[in-house]
């Protein structure tokens, strides 16, 4: 017994781990810049036929939630650009836009 645990252990030794970070390709990259009134500008690349819709990281959670303030966004491949108003005395958050077909 205590040979076949030492095999099973040696093997997974061998074989190592390895981690990684998997984006789907079609989530954009979101560029973000809040100004001293807490206005926060986000920016990211659209793709025409996609509609897009704004989370934000809730940080007492770390659960992502909905902005609820802002639309569904439709791409038309372009860039798009809008605005979100925060609490300029907090950290900016973390903000993620997904995107689903219409």
């Amino acid at each position: 017994m205590y040979l076949a645990i030492a095999a099973i252990v040696g093997m997974l030794s061998l074989t190592g781990c390895v981690s990684e970070i998997i984006e789907p390709a079609n989530i954009p990259r979101v560029s973000t810049a809040q100004n001293s009134d807490g206005v926060v500008t986000l920016s990211w690349m659209s793709e025409a036929g996609c509609d897009y819709t704004v989370f934000v990281r809730d940080e007492e959670t770390y659960s992502w939630k909905r902005v609820e303030s802002l639309p569904v966004f439709h791409g038309t491949g372009e860039l798009i650009t809008i605005q979100d108003k925060r609490n300029p005395k907090k950290p900016l958050p973390w903000y993620s836009v997904r995107p689903g077909k219409h």
